[in-house]
């Protein structure tokens, strides 16, 4: 089974960022344990000098919206999206490849992308 994280966030009130995420649970239960820890607050720099303030594990959930999904459903996305140059990401706990697309994507990835 993998999760489906789609994230926005509005920078500055300038534009608005969206991006995804696609992992085995395994990544994100990872990933997730790793945000929990954190305890002061994080600049997520994208783009050139742009950055997403997240001030707390809530903050950062909050952003995100997680769906499960069929791993048929998976395999279509990586088939879409997966150039491996450009948007993944090996995690090394599961052995899978883990998508991560978008405008200020490293607000999703931030705690535990092992690049």
């Amino acid at each position: 089974m993998y999760k489906l994280i789609k994230m926005t966030a509005d920078y500055a009130d300038e534009f608005d960022c969206k991006a995804f995420a696609l992992m085995s649970d395994e990544a994100w239960e990872k990933l997730e344990d790793r945000a929990r820890s954190f305890d002061d607050d994080q600049e997520v720099y994208f783009g050139t000098n742009e950055y997403i303030e997240i001030s707390s594990f809530r903050d950062w959930a909050a952003r995100l919206n997680i769906a499960d999904i069929a791993d048929e459903e998976a395999i279509t996305l990586e088939r879409l999206f997966g150039d491996p140059s450009t948007t993944t990401m090996h995690d090394k706990l599961s052995g899978k490849i883990t998508l991560a697309y978008g405008v200020g994507v490293n607000v999703i990835t931030q705690y535990g992308a092992e690049y």
